[in-house]
């Protein structure tokens, strides 16, 4: 790091590859906010800020995790005893406290600002989120300084705390992947809300026509059971379509008329079944649309961006490899200052930046064309492969683990139908002691494990065991967490609660018999591979429960309680619903869970109506619509999409699987995919991250009508020589188990080193 402090006061000019790194680096998330020339303060300034950019995300998430520890706002007008409320049981901070940890996470988030500031320079633009996270950041400052010197109620008089509300902004302003996400979801908002408008519509409409038509039943008039006024009959009509209440809010019209069947029957037909459809087609249809804009977007940028980085580094139309081998160094450690000798010089650097450009076909030349750049940096910008990993071959000591696994799980299951069946109808705790043979049967087990991990781990080595498949770090710890509990239990006898965390352990070990399943294996991968694409909307729909648990905790708060007259004798009270509340963050997260469930949300929105009246059920309405009409709407479709476009292609990988296990394991080091007919080099890396993926499912129908999917081809092409030619390295395997590398060989190096030379 020697010279590296010294460039942040150095004002001379950067040089181009300096530039055209971080002109990449932004190529990877599609942006052209950058300059094509800059100072070397504005450069370290950058990397500074991309170093920290997980620090700086771990710090907005602690910032929103506050909430579920400080003390409520309604706690400065208490008007009940504390015992009469029904709070979460996390532990409360004061009110200074969190003040004082706010001002820190708001300084962290002000040095964010300061580092963005400075690190895009003339590029530097704040768009309206931005405006927003500052002006938040403001009044949040404000109203924690007033509660931590001055005022507990903060910078507006009473029990309402700005800050809290600020919260929500300022993770968003800092946040630009979830920026995105949430500008998709609302751009694309327009396309469905005329559904919305129509289901709204709809519900009006069989408002009137009830109250009419049920006027003289037992579900009309002053007397009535759901129609007796028209905001009584707007929320029989808006809960039957949920259809929590049917068939009950049916039945006292029913038993008088049997004809009343058929408002029932056509409503809940054209608002569930084809309306709540509609507008599930609907809104996928206009996220879709938003996505694919995204993704071309993102495309045209990337494109843009590296066309910027070429120019900075190319000579008379193209890049010397002399200049890519100084770009690929600063690539992988811009903080330091490299020389061309310095870079001439690392064999590590040599051999990795030979594979990049064998992986494209450039080996035999002595620079790089745009396109080449091109197909290079698409390598660089998706990262995210799977690495390449043997067929499932299982060896005799994996069967004789696995059947002694099935053996513990079997005397487990027994030892619990002890445990539960007792003669006097009390659990036995006697039966999980370490005194009998249960423990020491079961300990058997857990000795045997261990030593077959341990044994791994000889002829491994910790570092190749660590790295390679999950399923070794995943045995370690519940191996590890076994033996370690089986000790304290059999030195602590008393603690029941032990023999329970045991039987837990033990039960959690049961997926690796489910691997040789092929229906359970194949269902696992899906799920793994499908999870990145959803991830930024689960999140999404996190944020939506915090912002409304906010509202909730901040309006609601405190009226829930035992003592509330208003409550008395409703259902509410009679179904112990008292502990469903917005006393505090962690009950308000809970409450809403159960009304996104739908399952009994009527009665836990009527009790709010008892308290604050008829406006209290624009927050639930609200609610519904934003996380049940729209948001799981979104991720169920999208979750249907992209599991059709990963499941097209199990039969080729199975296909490809049984071809590789009749296959002999031969080195193919620094041999390219062409020259060998080794069915092991034709592996097809494909790439799950949600960049690709996305773009897979948004992108088929263009690949499928041009002909070709060269750019993927590419991709593909690329990988298998990025991820199978790479040296060896000790703490960074190449391979999973039993599939022992060959690569870092002399003539690997020798070939390199001849085309750097030639």
């Amino acid at each position: 790091m020697d010279g590296v402090e010294s460039d942040v006061w150095d004002d001379g000019e950067a040089l181009p590859v300096e530039v055209a790194v971080i002109w990449i680096r932004k190529a990877k998330f599609g942006s052209v906010k950058w300059v094509s020339s800059c100072s070397k303060s504005q450069v370290w300034w950058y990397n500074i800020r991309h170093r920290l950019r997980y620090l700086t995300k771990l710090c907005n998430y602690l910032f929103l995790l506050t909430a579920f520890f400080e003390t409520p706002a309604y706690f400065t007008n208490l008007k009940v005893n504390v015992e009469d409320l029904e709070l979460f049981g996390l532990p409360i901070l004061s009110a200074v406290t969190t003040a004082i940890i706010d001002i820190f996470f708001m300084f962290v988030l002000f040095f964010y600002y300061v580092m963005r500031w400075k690190s895009l320079g003339k590029a530097h633009r704040l768009g309206i989120w931005h405006i927003l996270g500052l002006l938040a950041l403001t009044l949040s400052f404000v109203d924690s300084v007033i509660v931590v010197f001055f005022y507990r109620g903060g910078l507006v008089p009473g029990s309402f705390r700005i800050s809290r509300f600020c919260r929500p902004v300022l993770f968003m302003s800092t946040s630009s992947q979830f920026r995105q996400t949430m500008n998709q979801v609302l751009w694309s908002s327009r396309k469905f809300a005329s559904v919305i408008w129509y289901l709204a519509l709809s519900v009006f409409v069989f408002t009137w026509i009830g109250i009419v038509v049920f006027s003289q039943t037992g579900l009309g008039g002053k007397t009535g059971n759901g129609f007796q006024s028209w905001p009584n009959s707007l929320g029989t009509v808006w809960v039957t379509m949920t259809t929590v209440n049917y068939p009950d809010v049916m039945l006292p019209g029913y038993t008088d008329n049997r004809f009343c069947f058929a408002f029932f029957f056509i409503y809940l037909v054209w608002s569930v079944y084809f309306l709540q459809n509609l507008l599930l087609a609907k809104v996928y249809d206009a996220y879709k649309e938003q996505l694919t804009m995204s993704v071309n977007l993102k495309q045209a940028r990337r494109a843009e961006a590296t066309d910027e980085a070429f120019m900075l580094l190319a000579v008379n139309g193209a890049i010397p490899v002399q200049m890519w081998l100084l770009f690929f160094k600063y690539y992988r450690d811009p903080l330091k200052k490299h020389t061309l000798e310095e870079v001439m010089e690392d064999s590590d650097n040599v051999n990795r930046s030979a594979h990049f450009l064998r992986a494209v076909g450039v080996d035999q030349q002595q620079s790089l064309s745009r396109t080449d750049f091109h197909n290079v940096v698409q390598v660089f910008c998706d990262t995210q492969f799977v690495r390449v990993r043997p067929p499932l071959v299982f060896s005799i000591v994996d069967n004789v683990v696995d059947c002694a696994l099935v053996a513990d799980l079997i005397i487990t299951f027994a030892q619990t139908l002890y445990f539960i069946q007792s003669s006097d109808g009390r659990f036995s705790q006697i039966t999980l002691s370490p005194h009998k043979a249960w423990f020491w049967v079961l300990f058997g087990f857990t000795v045997f494990f261990c030593l077959e991990v341990a044994h791994r781990i000889r002829v491994k080595g910790f570092a190749y065991f660590w790295r390679a498949k999950f399923q070794n770090r995943y045995d370690f710890f519940t191996v590890l967490g076994l033996l370690i509990i089986s000790l304290i239990f059999f030195f602590k006898p008393e603690s029941t609660v032990l023999g329970r965390i045991l039987i837990l352990v033990r039960i959690l070990r049961y997926q690796r018999i489910l691997v040789h399943i092929r229906p359970f294996r194949n269902l696992a991968k899906l799920v793994f591979k499908i999870v990145p694409s959803y991830w930024n909307l689960s999140l999404l729909l996190c944020y939506v429960y915090y912002v409304f648990t906010t509202f909730g905790v901040q309006f609601f708060g405190g009226k829930i309680n035992s003592q509330n007259p208003a409550l008395k004798d409703s259902p509410f009270v009679q179904n112990a619903y008292l502990t469903l509340n917005f006393n505090d963050f962690g009950s308000g997260f809970v409450t809403l869970f159960c009304l996104m469930v739908v399952n009994n949300w009527n009665v836990v929105a009527n009790g709010y109506l008892l308290i604050m009246g008829d406006a209290a059920c624009l927050f639930f309405v609200s609610f519904f619509v934003v996380v049940n009409l729209i948001s799981l709407n979104i991720l169920v479709a999208l979750i249907i999409d992209c599991s059709t476009t990963l499941s097209s292609g199990n039969d080729t990988n199975e296909a490809s699987d049984s071809l590789l296990r009749a296959t002999p394991n031969t080195s193919f080091a620094g041999r390219s995919l062409e020259e060998s007919n080794n069915p092991r080099q034709k592996l097809k890396i494909r790439n799950y991250s949600q960049r690709m993926l996305l773009h897979r499912v948004l992108t088929e129908d263009d690949e499928e009508t041009s002909g070709g999917d060269g750019r993927m081809q590419i991709l593909r092409h690329a990988s298998r020589h990025v991820l199978s030619n790479r040296p060896a390295r000790s703490s960074e395997p190449n391979f999973e188990d039993d599939w022992p590398s060959e690569l870092d060989t002399a003539d690997s190096e020798a070939a390199d080193t001849n085309w750097l030379q030639d």
